[in-house]
């Protein structure tokens, strides 16, 4: 079995670190997951404006992390922040 490779950028690094536990496990968790399994297996969205660029959910769906994909070198690479999903409230919607 060959495993992809995880190329952290330096914004992905620092993001995680400011984590707290529970969201930062999940966040390694679902890296470890693309890893073994590959980016394109693991429940995720590729993101309509590009065409290698993928946005995955984790801890509970209140966080999604965006990562780019190099099928052909088998390396993703998180690129952009942990992002806290914030719902909003159903006026907010009907605005």
């Amino acid at each position: 079995m060959s495993f992809w490779t995880i190329e952290l950028s330096k914004s992905a690094k620092k993001e995680l670190h400011l984590l707290e536990d529970g969201p930062k496990q999940a966040a390694i968790e679902l890296m470890e997951d693309l890893r073994e399994l590959g980016p394109l297996v693991v429940t995720a969205i590729q993101l309509r404006a590009h065409k290698d660029v993928w946005r995955a959910r984790f801890h509970h769906g209140k966080y999604r992390m965006i990562y780019q994909v190099a099928k052909g070198q088998k390396r993703t690479k998180p690129v952009m922040r942990y992002q806290k999903f914030k719902a909003r409230p159903w006026g907010a919607l009907c605005a």
